[in-house]
Formats: structure tokens, C-alpha cells, sequence
């Protein structure tokens, strides 16, 4: 074993390791065995300095640069007096420290304002080495450009004059604040999460360093500053007096060694540096590498966190050998010191340069990720880990019950909710403009809201765009294993609906309504009601409608369905019963667009039943509503209907301009499905004009809009006035296909006026 009285012991093969630091600091051969040092023997290689300030420094191109604003000036004259003015241009304000080489004062340049001036002691002397050493510093420190960096400015020398020598001296950037040494031993340790932004901002300036090529070689407390500005700290690296750059030969990163000759630094054999920071190393005065400031880092993390020095020893040779032991982990002295800490500091504290962290971007790294980092929590928690694991099972159990259960019974999300029922009430009302609007922003909230497209489907089929709803009815049959079965069952009616299986549509109504609530039953009469009429069994609907009325008598739906199929019956005086008590319940319930829609609806079935005067009044009343409620399709549609009625009336010259306004709306709304009608409209007027090109102009440019929109209603009432056209051109043969297609629609749908005119120009094509 080696001993050393201090009570360090090392191992034989650890002293071989250690022997050359040795050698180096005490100067001469040691003999092998046990070796006891003595402590005067330590004090001439100290320079008889004390170990917290002291610079090991046998040569004077070793000097330090003392970071200023740290401690108080001895109370030895100074070269320059505060007022003082320096070369007709530096001002003295006050000395603010004072270091191995010289002072540092706080200073004003009468060019660039406040800044901070550091001389050499003049018992040092003028020397070239020193100057050099000077302008190194200023060089190697104009090469990083960045916050956490001091900012050096120029080098200066002040004539000798009368006993006083020449004065070298640097001007650098003035830092308002205090070193991190300073405020450790005011303050004691970092709590963790505040010493790691300081860490993290020194790992930005030693990375800033090393990017240049440069190695610092003094990082230590007292050469870091904390600068409070606007609320934060900035943190300042400072003093470049003993650092040394690469040869340009050879490449900075991956372990590449720093020749200190070639900057003009100390030379090898020559210990530079601050003991207690130094380097395993860097205490036999070889070219360094990067990793000698990561060694640096290491120990000012340590008493970032600790305010105690890992290697605390009362000589520098138990500080050398110390490195070659672990020290105690900051974890174990400070309190709450995370253990992910103690293994960061511990890699920057290995006495192998290559075992170390490779740049301080690495230290970074580790350092940002963090207590709950899984890693972290791995080696220093593993209980966690199981317990997350456990965790983990346990949410994923129910997460595939939840997964089972929503593949079972989908639950839209609760905005999506709110539209689709918004909708379904317009449905229920009779207004489905406004249902479409509704339901497709329950989709766009949530696109696998089956029964949103299943709703906008129905929707879409009593405005008979069929192809629109066909369209929605595939969207929703992927996710109808998903539904709650009622919705399926109304999926299924609604799919029946739409293919025309009206016989199918009813049976599926009737166990619908059977599994109602009493609640809904009213919704379920008026659903069965509009089934029977799709059938063509008004008397059917007419009861399902009164007993719709009777089980709700608040609501307007089964009045405005009942109005509508009684005048279509021509039912006149019940039709007119029916929408007055519809217009009561729209109006007490304060319903602007049922109203709108009532109106329109009025207007319709006045033009139904040839009486367009009637008409008139109330479509112009749903065109007036139309844009309070920013309702396009409502204009659309009451110009259309507008257009019949003018035409009707003996004015087709006001039907075609009706027509035309519809199908501007239209167009520029992009509705084609909407502009179909208005051309429809429109070879209507024409023919009442007599004008048949532009009648069948109209009417072909109806049915390829209606076909491709998929709008069967428009398809047939565009095929009718073709086969007029052909009737009144006296073309049989050509009026035989628009007049079948015409009246398998109408006869399908129950529209009995326009099923007898198509019937009588098929029986005429047919007879010619």
C-alpha cells in the first residue's frame, strides 16, 4: 500500500497510475514502495499558496486571469486610482478583484461605454511571454461568439512612468453579478431544479468553446458568472488565459489532442491550471483534449448541488490522488438531489479521458432528460417501472374492454352529439336544409359518427338528392356493427327508404316504434306516417300523422306533414287547417326557420293545386325570411317555385327571370342539385313563351345536372317538359323515353297531377 499521512491510501496498482501526477508535482523521481510526503515538500510545490485560491504555475506564461466581481481587493496599493484616467480614454471607477496575474476594475470607456479592465501585477513584470499570453486570451476568446461567453475587447500597455512600470492590460465586457463561487459560499447548493438551467448554460458555453477548436483549461466557480437581467440569470464563462487551441491539422472532436505550445500556452512539463479542477491529466502538463473541461464540469456540478468540492483535500497532492477515487455521490450530501445527477457527474469525473462524456452537448443531453426519463427511472427507481408496468397491464386491460365495448356501441364525442341531435330535431320537424347543416358538422366533429351519415342520409332523401344520400348510407355501413341496436334498426329503415323498398320501410318503422320509449313514441308515428306516404298510402299516413298530433301536441311536424299531403290530395280546406295549426306551434316555439319552411311548403302546395296567386304570397314571404337566416337553398328554392307560379299565372316573362335568379344562386353557390330545378323552371317558362329551343336548351341542361346530381325529382320533372317539347314539335318518337322515364317517377313517388300529364303525352306518342 501507499500511504500519505494526509490518510489517503491507494492501492500498488493504482499508484502506478498516479505516479507520474506525482512526479510531476513534486519535480523529481519517487522511488518505488512506501513513500510518506511531507507537507513542506507540498508547500514549495504549492508556491505556498492556499488550495481554494492557488494556480499551479512554475512558469510565468501560466498566469491567471481572476474573475472579477467575486471577492473584495486586498487592502496593497493598486496601479491605478479609482478616477483615473488611462490613455485618454479609460476612466477607473473602482477596483472589483483581484487575481493570481493582476487586478480587474470596473471601468468607462469614453468610446463604448461601461466595461471591465484587467491588468498584470507589476511584479510579474512586462514580458513577452505575458503579453503573449495576453493576446492569446484576446484571440482564442474573439472566436466565440455568444451569451454565455464573455465578450473580450482589445489588449493595451501603458507607458512606464516614473516608478511606476509599463501596464499590460485587456478590456473585456463588464458582467453586473457574481461568480458561482461567491454565491455558493453565500447561499450554500442549488436546489436541483434550479442549478439545472446554470448547468445547462454552462454546457452551452464550454460547447461554444470546444466548436472553435479551443480548450479552457481553468472552468472552474470563480471563472463563472451570474448575471441577473430581466428576471433570469444569465450565466457568463469567463478567462481564456490558459486556454489553447488545436493544431488546424487536426480535427477538434473525437478525442483530438490540444497542443498548448501551438497557442502559445504553457509548455508540456509546465502545470497550468487550477488544482482543484484540474484533470487527472492535466496534472502531468500534456496536450489535453476537450475532455479536461468535461472533467472541470463534472466538479462544478458537484458543487452546483453540494456547495463541497468531490476531491476535498488539504494538499494538492491528496487532491491528485483522490481523483483516482470515486467520490462521495452529490445524492448522498445534498438534499433531493436527483441519482441521475450522480451518475452524470460521475461519467465527467472518470479518471480515463475516453470513459468521460464526449462534448458537453452530451453532458446536456443527460442532463435535460430528466428524473422521469425512462432510462433514469430504470436505474434509480426500478420498483416504478414495475409498478408502471402493472399500470400499463391494467390500462391496457380496460382500454381493450373500453376497445371491445365501443367496437360493440359507438359513443360519438360530445360536440358531435350536440349537432347530430340539433339536426334530427329539424328532421323531426320538417326543416332539412338546416338538418344537412347540422349533421354535417356533427361528421366534421366526428367522422365516424355512423349514425350522422345515416341521419344525413334520410335528410337528403326528403330533399330528394338521392345520389347525395346513397352516398351517405355507404360512409355509414362500414361502423354499423358499432350501433346501439335501435339505431341499427333506423339505419336499416332508412336504408330500405332510400331504395325504394317502401313495404320493407314500413315493417322496419313498426318494430321501431314498438321498442320506443313513450317519449318518442310521437317521433316513431311521424317516422311510420312518412313511410305509408312514400307507399302511396295516404290514409295510413293520415292516421300515423293524427296520432303522432295527439301523442305531442306541441309539436308542428305531424301538422306540417298532414297539411302537405292533404293538398296533395287535394284536400284544400284540411291542407289550410293543417298549416294554420302548424304555423301556431312554429310560432310559440319562437321557430324562425320553421316558419320560413311552412311558408315555402304553402306556397308549394298552392302551386300544386293551380292556384298561383296564393302561391305567390307565400313564397314571397319564404324569399323575404330566406337571407335573416342566411338560408341560400330556401332563395333557391322559392325563386324556382316563383318561376311556376308567374309562368302559371300568365307572366312567363317573370318565370324566366325567376328562374334565371334561381339558377344564379345556384351556380354561384356551387348547388348544382339546386340549379337542375331552376333550368327545370325554366324550360317551363320558355314553353309558355312559345320559344322551344331555348325550352329544350333548358330542359336537357335540367336533366344532365339532375343526373349527375343524382336528383330523381328533377330528373322527372326535366323529362316532362321534354316530352311537352317533343309533343308540341311534333317528334312522337322522341317524346316516348322522357314520358316513361317522367312517369315511373311520379307514379312511384304518388305526385298524381304530374303522373296523369306524363301518362296522357305517353298515350298520345304511342297513338301518333
Amino acid at each position: 500500500m501507499i500511504w500519505h499521512k494526509s490518510g489517503i491510501y491507494v492501492t500498488r496498482e493504482l499508484w502506478q497510475r498516479l505516479k507520474p501526477i506525482v512526479e510531476t508535482v513534486l519535480k523529481g523521481p519517487i522511488e518505488k514502495g512506501t513513500v510518506s510526503i511531507p507537507d513542506d515538500a507540498l508547500a514549495a510545490a504549492r508556491g505556498k499558496r492556499s488550495l481554494e485560491d492557488s494556480q499551479i504555475g512554475w512558469d510565468v506564461t501560466a498566469p491567471s486571469s481572476a474573475a472579477y466581481s467575486d471577492s473584495k481587493c486586498e487592502s496593497r496599493q493598486t496601479p491605478f486610482q479609482n478616477g483615473e484616467i488611462i490613455l485618454d480614454r479609460f476612466r477607473i471607477l473602482r477596483p472589483i478583484g483581484r487575481g493570481g496575474m493582476g487586478e480587474v476594475y470596473e471601468a468607462e470607456d469614453l468610446q463604448l461605454g461601461k466595461i471591465a479592465l484587467k491588468t498584470v501585477h507589476h511584479e510579474v513584470g512586462l514580458s513577452e511571454s505575458v503579453l503573449h499570453q495576453f493576446r492569446q486570451e484576446i484571440q482564442l476568446a474573439r472566436r466565440v461568439s455568444g451569451t454565455q461567453v464573455c465578450r473580450i475587447h482589445d489588449l493595451f500597455v501603458v507607458p512606464a512612468k516614473g516608478t511606476r512600470p509599463s501596464i499590460p492590460f485587456l478590456t473585456m465586457e463588464y458582467l453586473d453579478g457574481v461568480t458561482l463561487s461567491q454565491r455558493l459560499r453565500e447561499d450554500g447548493p442549488f436546489p436541483w431544479k434550479q442549478a439545472l438551467p446554470i448547468a445547462l448554460e454552462i454546457c452551452a458555453g464550454l460547447r461554444l468553446i470546444h466548436e472553435k477548436g479551443i480548450v479552457h483549461r481553468d472552468l472552474k466557480c470563480a471563472n463563472i458568472m451570474l448575471c441577473e437581467r430581466n428576471g433570469s440569470t444569465r450565466v457568463v464563462l469567463m478567462d481564456f488565459g490558459l486556454a489553447s487551441k488545436a493544431h488546424a491539422s487536426k480535427a477538434f472532436n473525437n478525442g483530438a489532442s490540444f497542443d498548448a505550445d501551438a497557442a502559445g500556452g504553457s509548455s508540456q512539463g509546465v502545470l497550468a491550471g487550477t488544482v482543484q479542477y484540474m484533470a487527472p491529466e492535466q496534472f502531468e502538463a500534456k496536450s489535453l483534449t476537450s475532455s479536461a473541461d468535461i472533467y472541470a464540469l463534472g466538479i462544478v456540478l458537484y458543487e452546483l448541488v453540494t456547495a463541497r468540492h468531490p476531491f476535498s483535500a488539504h494538499t494538492p497532492l491528496a487532491a491528485a490522488i483522490r481523483r483516482a477515487k470515486t467520490p462521495a455521490p452529490p445524492s448522498s450530501i445534498g438534499i433531493h438531489v436527483p441519482r441521475h445527477w450522480d451518475r452524470i457527474i460521475a461519467k465527467c469525473l472518470e479518471f480515463e479521458p475516453k470513459q468521460r462524456f464526449a462534448s458537453a452537448a452530451e453532458v446536456a443531453k443527460a442532463l435535460s432528460a430528466g428524473p422521469a426519463n425512462i432510462d433514469n427511472i430504470r436505474k434509480d427507481r426500478p420498483w416504478v417501472i414495475w409498478l408502471a408496468v402493472t399500470v400499463i397491464v391494467v390500462a391496457g386491460l380496460a382500454m381493450a374492454y373500453r376497445g371491445w365495448r365501443d367496437h360493440q356501441y359507438y359513443r360519438p364525442s360530445a360536440q358531435a352529439l350536440h349537432w347530430y341531435n340539433t339536426g334530427l330535431a329539424a328532421i323531426r320537424e320538417g326543416t332539412y336544409v338546416k338538418a344537412t347543416h347540422s349533421l354535417k358538422e356533427a361528421i366534421d366533429q366526428d367522422p365516424k359518427f355512423v349514425m350522422a351519415h345515416v341521419r344525413l342520409a334520410e335528410a337528403w332523401e326528403n330533399l330528394d338528392f338521392e345520389t347525395d344520400a346513397q352516398q351517405e348510407m355507404l360512409l355509414a355501413t362500414p361502423g354499423e356493427r358499432t350501433l346501439f341496436p335501435l339505431d341499427h334498426l333506423y339505419l336499416e329503415a332508412i336504408r330500405l327508404t332510400i331504395s325504394h323498398d317502401f313495404p320493407g320501410a314500413i315493417d322496419q318503422y313498426k318494430r321501431i316504434f314498438n321498442k320506443l320509449p313513450n317519449q318518442e313514441k310521437a317521433h316513431g308515428y311521424v317516422d311510420l306516417g312518412k313511410a305509408y306516404e312514400r307507399s302511396g298510402d295516404s290514409v295510413h299516413a293520415l292516421e300515423s300523422y293524427a296520432e303522432a298530433s295527439k301523442l305531442d301536441s306541441q309539436s308542428a311536424a305531424p301538422c306540417l306533414r298532414t297539411a302537405v299531403l292533404q293538398s296533395r290530395l287535394n284536400h284544400g280546406r284540411d291542407a289550410d287547417a293543417a298549416f294554420l295549426h302548424a304555423e301556431k306551434l312554429f310560432k310559440a316555439e319562437s321557430n324562425q326557420e320553421g316558419l320560413a319552411e311552412l311558408d315555402f311548403q304553402r306556397g308549394y302546395t298552392y302551386n300544386d293545386r293551380s292556384d298561383p296567386v296564393h302561391a305567390k304570397i307565400f313564397l314571397q314571404r319564404a324569399l323575404d325570411e330566406a337571407p335573416a337566416l342566411e338560408n341560400i337553398q330556401l332563395e333557391i328554392r322559392a325563386h324556382t317555385q316563383l318561376s311556376s307560379a308567374a309562368s302559371a299565372s300568365g307572366h312567363p316573362e317573370e318565370g324566366v327571370i325567376q328562374a334565371q335568379q334561381a339558377i344564379g344562386l345556384a351556380r354561384d353557390n356551387r348547388l348544382d342539385q339546386w340549379a337542375a330545378d331552376g333550368y327545370g323552371r325554366l324550360a317551363g317558362a320558355y314553353i309558355r313563351q312559345g320559344k322551344l329551343p331555348e325550352a329544350e336548351e333548358a330542359a336537357r341542361e335540367a336533366l344532365r345536372l339532375a343526373t349527375r346530381t343524382g336528383q330523381l325529382r328533377a330528373q322527372a320533372f326535366a323529362n316532362l317538359h321534354l316530352a311537352s317539347i317533343m309533343d308540341q314539335q311534333h317528334k312522337p318518337d322522341e317524346m316516348i323515353a322522357p314520358a316513361q322515364a317522367a312517369l315511373g317517377y311520379y307514379k312511384t313517388h304518388g305526385f298524381f297531377k304530374p303522373a296523369e300529364a306524363a301518362a296522357t303525352l305517353l298515350v298520345r306518342a304511342q297513338r301518333d
